[in-house]
């Protein structure tokens, strides 16, 4: 009862978080117009694209290294962090010295600023629920998934009122990260767990390359020099489908602690590692979740542009088309979520590097192409790079036989 009532208030929080994300997008676009959402456009890609990879390897890091880390501090601190969370700060920063006249309108000096601080912001708030999560604190982290996003819409409310700029908005972003300074404080010097650093960067690169099929494609139509209308509807009908995206993130903080849990002991990392219950699905079982996930799909595909409007206003235009490609991009994204931890839990990190990258090549086809970038190309390459992921991660499950599920028992 209490791992059902966990996984509740973990989803709980999370879709609070989601359709408080949802509002500040929301005001920041009744607010400035979408003419001028460039600045929060690119800003929020790179929260969303910082969170979910931080998602998947410092929290994840930090929950299976129990006992090494005693405050966020300490994860902050460690060398095995700071070689992930460095890297992309640096990246960040690059690229929005790079390209910050197509991404904020201007080459001024506080935009990469901004930009840089938020990979910071979210590895300190990942680390925050890994620590919580490592004590079973469920409830705590879901507060922390709520509370993020709460404080940002509530200042997005502020400044819709006060009728501020996109500066102004673009703050906002970093008020959510407060609620890191909610981790523990046990003050007690860590303890040396020797811990595989494999977990960490297999996860960070999956992570990495898993959602920036969800969240990059507005900023990589910006460097294209595609129009600012067609960019920022993009961001928004990809800002719409990765509500469900964050509600599988939720969720993995509780995954990961129950699969941790039930690890039989070993002394070689490079084993592949199960769980003693293997409970393998059956063709109903498959036959159903087909038949779920093309519902799904199809309802999501027809629903979009309803809500595009509803939500944003007339002046977001999507053709049916973009919104079915994005619909199935985002549901193998969410399958694609689910498979890649189990992978990463049972030690095959060089498989599932292998299967990303080698899926994501892909995505260079766009980079070489001079022209702009439509949106039904842009969500064609998303579709199918989440596609041979799905694909290269099921013959993983096949070929190694790791289990589907865990079962309760």
């Amino acid at each position: 009862m209490r791992s059902r009532r966990d996984e509740l208030e973990l989803l709980l929080g999370t879709l609070v978080s989601g359709l408080s994300a949802l509002g500040f997008i929301t005001l920041a676009s009744r607010s400035l117009g979408i003419g001028h959402m460039g600045p929060i456009v690119h800003l929020w890609t790179i929260w969303a694209l910082s969170t979910g990879v931080l998602n998947l390897s410092v929290q994840q890091h930090v929950i299976v290294s129990a006992g090494t880390y005693r405050s966020v501090i300490s994860v902050m601190c460690s060398g095995q962090v700071l070689k992930i969370v460095l890297p992309m700060t640096g990246g960040v920063a690059l690229s929005t010295v790079i390209w910050g006249t197509e991404f904020f309108g201007d080459g001024s000096a506080h935009w990469p600023l901004i930009a840089s601080s938020i990979p910071l912001g979210c590895a300190s708030v990942a680390a925050a629920r890994g620590l919580w999560a490592g004590r079973r604190a469920f409830r705590t982290v879901a507060l922390l998934f709520a509370a993020e996003n709460i404080l940002r819409v509530a200042a997005a409310v502020a400044l819709s009122l006060s009728d501020a700029g996109p500066i102004s908005f673009s703050l906002a972003i970093l008020i959510g990260f407060v609620v890191a300074l909610y981790g523990p404080r046990d003050k007690s010097q860590p303890i040396d767990m020797h811990q595989p650093t494999s977990r960490t960067y297999g996860g960070a690169i999956a992570g990495l390359l898993g959602h920036a099929t969800l969240v990059l494609p507005p900023s990589l139509m910006a460097v294209k020099s595609a129009e600012v209308l067609e960019t920022s509807s993009v961001f928004l009908l990809l800002a719409l489908l990765r509500s469900p995206y964050q509600l599988a993130l939720g969720l993995i903080p509780k995954f990961a602690v129950d699969r941790l849990s039930r690890r039989p002991p070993s002394t070689d990392s490079r084993s592949v590692t199960q769980p003693t219950n293997k409970v393998q699905p059956t063709a109903r079982t498959r036959w159903l979740f087909g038949t779920i996930f093309s519902l799904a799909i199809v309802s999501g595909s027809l629903l979009l542009p309803a809500l595009l409007d509803v939500l944003f206003g007339t002046e977001v235009a999507v053709s049916p088309v973009a919104s079915l490609l994005a619909a199935a991009a985002t549901f193998l994204a969410i399958l694609n979520l689910w498979q890649t931890i189990a992978v990463a839990d049972s030690d095959l990190n060089r498989q599932l590097i292998s299967v990303w990258m080698s899926s994501s090549f892909l995505g260079l086809i766009i980079l070489m192409i001079p022209s702009r970038i439509s949106m039904i190309f842009t969500l064609s390459v998303m579709f199918g790079i989440e596609g041979l992921v799905a694909l290269g991660l099921y013959l993983i499950f096949r070929t190694y036989h790791i289990p589907y599920f865990l079962s309760d028992s």
